[in-house]
Formats: structure tokens, sequence, C-alpha cells
């Protein structure tokens, strides 16, 4: 990323969005419109002494909810531009409360709270679509017992967890005691392959589950062991199936084939047990877990649908972008 803000050919234009395309292939005219920052780039050095005098806090959304944040800050160190942002949603300084301990912290006075939204037209060539996916909110699925059971967590959750500047700072603790769990469950397919309705596969959550369990293990040699619950273990791209394999192959990693009718937390120690059928036996079990991670359904990004509008481009029946023809040539849309 910050080779791309670097590069003499790449402009980037942050906190903007496309809101109108007009035009054809090979002449096209994108309206853009891009939020206030409320940061002056230009003078902003990256210093972090607004932070620390803001009195704001919130959840950080890169970290998941699971770390605070302040009003004003850096997503992630290597955000680009490197310039601190204002989140004015969670800013005490309104029209009716003047706050403006940032702005007195400032030494270069790059703070701007008269930062105003801009509009302006880019001529291209082409548009790649590039929205990436969202998670499953897993509440909706209430045999899974996330947001009742506070050990229970989604993948990207436990990413941060494993993650050196998460909130954890990359050691495994339950929120319930801070302890390390004996035993983490990893359940595949959350929410895809006709569960909530959504008949396809989600593709990532295989390999993301045994990259997850095999980090967990370097983080705490300790862990007693990870499960992986699965419906078909599947290894969607050039050389992952050899990765799945090293995975599976590790000792303190056990696969079973087989999806959680329902997980029950233990009042008293928050621990959890899943009642599983394992369909290579056929017969029910069920496993005790001090943490358990759920891997969820890849779904379409929120504000999908408004953008197919604007560039004029169809979506697939459950939200996606639709190819123009599925085998030639694949990345085209149907503009």
């Amino acid at each position: 990323m910050m080779d791309a803000g670097r590069h003499p050919r790449i402009q980037l234009h942050t906190l903007a969005e496309v809101v109108g395309l007009d035009g054809e292939a090979g002449a096209f005219r994108a309206r853009v419109r891009q939020r206030p920052r409320f940061v002056d780039p230009d003078r902003c050095t990256g210093c972090g002494t607004c932070t620390e005098a803001c009195p704001s806090v919130r959840p950080n959304p890169y970290d998941a909810g699971l770390k605070a944040a302040k009003a004003i800050d850096r997503p992630f160190p290597q955000a680009v531009p490197a310039a601190f942002h204002i989140d004015r949603d969670a800013c005490l300084n309104e029209e009716f409360l003047v706050c403006e301990r940032c702005v007195q912290a400032c030494e270069p006075g790059a703070i701007d709270f008269d930062d105003r939204t801009r509009h302006y037209d880019l001529d291209v060539g082409a548009v790649v679509v590039a929205t990436g996916f969202d998670e499953l909110d897993p509440t909706e699925l209430l045999a899974f017992g996330y947001g009742r059971a506070p050990n229970v967590m989604t993948g990207l959750e436990f990413e941060r967890l494993l993650c050196a500047t998460g909130p954890t700072r990359g050691h495994i603790q339950r929120p319930t005691d801070g302890a390390r769990p004996g035993r983490v469950v990893f359940v595949n397919c959350v929410g895809s392959r006709g569960e909530g309705g959504r008949p396809y596969c989600s593709r990532y959550c295989c390999l993301n589950s045994v990259k997850s369990a095999l980090l967990a293990h370097d983080h705490e040699p300790d862990l007693e062991e990870c499960v992986l619950l699965y419906t078909d273990m599947r290894a969607a791209g050039r050389g992952y199936d050899a990765f799945v394999e090293r995975g599976l192959g590790h000792e303190k990693i056990r696969h079973v084939h087989g999806r959680p009718a329902k997980i029950q937390e233990d009042p008293a120690t928050h621990d959890l047990t899943l009642w599983v059928e394992d369909t290579a036996t056929g017969r029910p079990t069920k496993i005790t877990a001090g943490r358990v991670v759920l891997s969820t359904a890849a779904i379409p990004a929120r504000g999908s649908a408004e953008l197919a509008d604007v560039l004029g481009v169809e979506l697939h029946p459950q939200g996606f972008y639709r190819r123009r023809d599925p085998d030639n040539p694949p990345a085209e849309l149907s503009r």
C-alpha cells in the first residue's frame, strides 16, 4: 500500500466514492464525491499528539471493535496517507459543544473543522470494481450463540487477536477471564452452503480456518488442540491443497466432518459445548471448547447495490456483481 502511495503513476483518492459514471469503454467520465478528513494531510506530520489529547473513545473498526480508538486517529500504522482523520460521529466538537483539544495540541495547525465535501470529475478509460465482501453477522443464526456467549467470535475477530498489533498483542485470551482456552473449535460454512438462504460456498473459509489454527499453535504452543468442523474441505486456488494438507497433518489440529446443531454455554465457567454429528461415523458427539471461532459466509459488501446502480452494471440474485460471460472473459461485468 505504501508503495502504491509513492508511485508516480498512481493517484490515490481516499475517503472518496464514485457517484456517477457516463460514457463508454475507453472514454468514461466518473463523478467523485470526497468526504472531509477534517485534517490537512499536507500539514499533518503523524505525530499523534492530537490522539493523546482527544477525550472521546470509540470501538476501533480496524480491530473489529475489540479495541478502543479515539475520535481522531490513523486507522492503522501503514495507512496511506499517513495523516490522521476525525470521525465526526464520535467527535465531541459540535455546534453547541466546543472541545477543540486536538486543535490546541496540533502544533502544525492541521486540524480543520471547516473542511467540506468536494465533488470533481475524472476522465478514465476503464473502471475496476474491487469492493471485496463483508462477513455475515452470525447473530441471526441463534444456534451458534454469537452475541450471547462471549467466547464465541468470528474468524475476522480471531485474526485480530492473533495480530501482534491487535487488542491482546497476539495472545489468545478469553474475554470472560483472560485465560488461554484449552481447546479452540473452528466452525466452517456458518451461513454458507444453504444455511440462511445462501446456497453458495464462500471459498475462503476452509483456508482461513486452517491458517488460523496453524497460527494459533505458533502463538500459543501450549494449546490443547484446535478442532475444525467442516462440510467439505475445499482449497480454492493454486497450491492451496498442499497448504491444507500441511495444516491437517499438524499433530494438534483435528478435523471432524460434521456441523454443530447447537452451541451451549456453561453459565458458571463460560465454557462451550458443541453438539455435532460426525458424518464419518454417523454418531452424535459433543465437543467442549474454551473458544469457538465461526467462519462466516461472505456476503456482498455494504453499498454494492447502490454502486451497481451508479455504474450501470447488473447484480447476481445473491447480490454480487454479475459477469457478462461466466466463462470468457471471467472478469468483465455486464457493462
